[in-house]
């Protein structure tokens, strides 16, 4: 049978439907272009260091690394945002520009997936075609010019952020899709960007959620019968929970990434949100003082918070009774805590007790309320004939403001001190302080840093550790041992605490107080026995100290650990002549000479074997060869004088 054929008038307005949307979404690119053009040359910034800079994970695609993301860095876990970074390392190195270019791609697609949401959510309704474009158009709109999305879009290893929301919305929306399918397509393609999403970020456990709730909304009359017809769609869904468990057993985020501390509980982080929560929808109507960083988890109470958990919860019953009453309309208030539920409660994150990114999906819900009541408002306030223009000229208006908010955030993305500065003045804390007194140090402001240091040490144990050390490294080091010990005594448990031992130890033995320094280069190697550096403090501070057996053992584990350097070749023989293994030391000295006939080292260690077994010609030879390689040698030079007067002697 013939399918009958389309009038004209059909055709063309179709066509002109098509035209429209594609105008639609090149204006939302735009718009995306001009919020955030002046960031895409902006820096690697805090976690970016670990995440990218030093992942050498990402250094060869034609490998497994980019599937296996290095441990405690915030691409632990989250194997697919591993795997973009290797794309963008292979493209461009480490140039930051091909970083920012994708990630605001990534927001772009965002912007333009929740366009098509919104719009075919109000084709379902029985929306009229133009009234659900200007919907979902200015939905899209403010959303993506909004400048509490900067974060997840300026730093770059936010793009966890970013393609979590990415497969998050393209679940929703292919569960849409399914709905009235004959074809399986649409179920895999939502089940797959579920399953995608969690090797991006743990968040998207909430999605099944979300669109079991959208169903009810919008396309079922009931909870059971949305069950009945969609049951193995929520089930496929689900089954991300299986790879989400995996993925944080098998090394996820911790609950504390980098520094642990005594002084948090899952209690005091519950406890806090329901004012960070207040605080993000204060934000999302008026974005000033936006903050990268609120700081750690702090000790609090229930009566310290209950006035915040009061309104938080009218809010929720709120929304409760407007589910009963409009399903419909209540849908973007229920996505905004479905999707912040996790981090705003039942993932408990030590070192963030609140973060702006945390609202990159949930802001959706919020904009279109916004925009819904902008359309509302002008349809009882205005005329007829002008509510159109009235609706427009508030969202031209509105989303003029917040691009050049946005535009204006990202300046504070220029460098790491200076996003460290912007966060003190937003957010006072002692975290805070602790950001600027690192990035002034790292910039070689030494004085000024121990100043934002020390104020940070009254709330953020962490800052004793980064005093001690710029203290150390300023010259000043007995401030700086204290400042280090009191860091492990109220820290004992952290990792850096065995870090900070290490740093002791090197303080100690350069003011040659090496047998106090033994034992803390020991502390320090229980945590970080592959280091090579603490092994060479341990074995120098062992031989100082007349310990040449035990120096001997610790060169060689230096040995062990860098084959083949000449460095630790040569300590390790001086070590093993001090403990009388004077044929051992014999072979490592001759290995050298024939592998570094340059270096003066190996035969000044030559010469003393020979004195030591009575050759005393040999040995003038060895010393005076090695003055021969380099006449600057003090060491041969000091031994030769020693041969000559010990030979007046005689």
């Amino acid at each position: 049978m013939k399918r009958p054929r389309q009038s004209r008038s059909t055709t063309l307005s179709q066509a002109s439907s098509h035209r429209r949307r594609w105008a639609w979404i090149a204006a939302l690119v735009a718009a995306g272009v001009v919020s955030y053009f002046n960031a895409l040359n902006g820096p690697f910034i805090f976690d970016d260091v670990g995440a990218v800079v030093q992942n050498s994970s990402i250094r060869q695609l034609s490998t497994a690394g980019p599937l296996s993301p290095p441990a405690n860095t915030s691409v632990a876990g989250r194997p697919l945002v591993n795997l973009s970074f290797a794309l963008n390392y292979a493209a461009g190195g480490l140039d930051p520009f091909g970083y920012h270019i994708f990630n605001l791609a990534l927001h772009l697609t965002c912007g333009v997936l929740f366009f098509i949401i919104v719009r075919k959510t109000l084709e379902l309704i029985r929306a009229g075609e133009t009234d659900a474009e200007w919907v979902a158009f200015g939905s899209a709109l403010l959303w993506i010019v909004h400048p509490l999305n900067s974060e997840a879009v300026d730093y770059v290893t936010q793009r966890t952020e970013l393609m979590m929301a990415a497969c998050y919305l393209s679940a929703l929306y292919a569960a849409i899709r399914a709905f009235g399918s004959q074809s399986s397509v649409w179920t895999w393609i939502a089940t797959l960007s579920c399953i995608a999403g969690v090797a991006c970020k743990e968040t998207i456990v909430t999605a099944p959620i979300a669109i079991a709730f959208y169903d009810r909304a919008y396309l079922f009359e009931s909870y059971a019968s949305a069950f009945r017809v969609r049951g193995r769609l929520y089930l496929a869904l689900c089954s991300s929970w299986v790879l989400a468990a995996l993925l944080l057993i098998r090394g996820g985020q911790s609950a504390a990434g980098g520094f642990t501390s005594t002084r948090w509980s899952v209690a005091s982080y519950v406890l806090h949100q329901p004012g960070m929560i207040l605080h993000y929808l204060w934000l999302a109507v008026w974005p000033r003082a936006l903050t990268l960083y609120y700081g750690w988890t702090l000790p609090t109470s229930f009566a310290q918070n209950a006035a915040a958990i009061g309104v938080v919860a009218l809010i929720v019953a709120g929304i409760a009774a407007l589910w009963f009453y409009n399903r419909r309309l209540a849908y973007p208030a229920v996505w905004v805590f479905v999707t912040l539920a996790p981090t705003s409660s039942v993932i408990p994150i030590a070192t963030e007790v609140g973060a702006e990114r945390r609202m990159y999906l949930p802001l959706a819900g919020i904009v279109t309320l916004v925009v819904l009541g902008v359309r509302g408002v002008a349809r009882r306030s205005a005329p007829p004939g002008r509510s159109v223009r009235w609706a427009n000229l508030a969202l031209v208006v509105l989303a003029a403001v917040l691009c050049a908010r946005t535009v204006n955030r990202n300046r504070d993305f220029a460098s790491a001190l200076v996003m460290a500065r912007s966060v003190l003045a937003s957010w006072p804390t002692a975290n805070a302080h602790y950001l600027v007194g690192t990035e002034l140090a790292a910039a070689g402001e030494r004085r000024e840093a121990i100043a934002e240091l020390r104020r940070a040490t009254a709330d953020y144990p962490p800052a004793h550790f980064d005093l001690g050390r710029v203290l150390v490294e300023s010259g000043e080091s007995d401030e700086g041992v204290t400042e280090l010990q009191r860091f492990i005594e109220q820290e004992p448990d952290a990792l850096a605490a065995r870090a900070a031992e290490g740093l002791i130890g090197d303080a100690l033995a350069s003011r040659q107080a090496f047998a106090d320094a033994i034992p803390h280069y020991r502390r320090y190697l229980e945590a970080y026995p592959n280091d090579i550096a603490g092994w060479t403090g341990l074995g120098v501070a062992l031989a100082a100290s007349g310990q040449a057996s035990a120096a001997t053992e610790a060169f060689r584990s230096v040995a062990r650990l860098n084959p083949g350097d000449a460095h630790a070749e040569i300590n390790l023989a001086r070590s093993m002549i001090d403990a009388g293994d004077l044929e051992g030391a014999a072979v490592i000295v001759q290995q050298q000479i024939a592998a570094h006939p340059d270096a003066a080292a190996p035969f000044d260690l030559l010469g003393r074997i020979r004195a030591a077994n009575g050759d005393v010609a040999g040995a003038r030879e060895a010393f005076e060869r090695a003055l021969m390689v380099d006449p600057g040698f003090v060491p041969a030079r000091e031994a030769l004088a020693d041969l000559g007067a010990a030979g007046r002697r005689k």
